[in-house]
Order: structure tokens, then sequence, then C-alpha cells
């Protein structure tokens, strides 16, 4: 009976340590959640390490005016993407 009552109770603290415990807990970066939410408004988002640097600078040039980037927007979402490369 005691070793039921035991094996109950680390059972329980493990549930309970699994429900707490984030899966991906690592904050986003600025450059991260914009952009998260302003490419993903029109489309699937795409893996940043599809593309280079210079293919990204592309992208965003043709992207900025219709998802309405400011500069630095812009900057924050392009350093992100250039740092996913590594």
């Amino acid at each position: 009976m005691r070793k039921a009552i035991i094996f109950g109770l680390v059972v329980a603290a493990l549930f309970l340590i699994a429900c707490t415990t984030q899966i991906n807990s690592r904050p986003l970066s600025e450059g991260e959640k914009l952009f998260r939410s302003k490419c993903a408004s029109c489309h699937r988002l795409p893996d940043p390490v599809s593309r280079d640097a210079k293919q990204w600078e592309d992208v965003l040039a043709k992207h900025e005016k219709r998802a309405r980037l400011t500069p630095e927007a812009k900057r924050l979402i392009l350093t992100h993407l250039q740092g996913a490369e590594n």
C-alpha cells in the first residue's frame, strides 16, 4: 500500500512538471515576431534558411510597401532572416 501511494505521488509530480514545462521556451526576437505577423498575414511562412542574405533583401524590397514595413521593421526582419543562416 505504501509503495502504491509513493508511486502515485511520483506520477502526479511528474505530470505537474510536464504540464508546466514549455516545449519551446526560447523568447522570440522582435524581428521574428514581425516576420511571423507580417508575412503570415498573406501566406505561409517561408523557411528562413530557404534563401541567402541577398535573396532576403530582394524579397523584403518587393514586399515592403504591401506589408507596410517601416524601415526599422524591415531591418529587424532582415536581421532575423539573415541570422537564421548561421
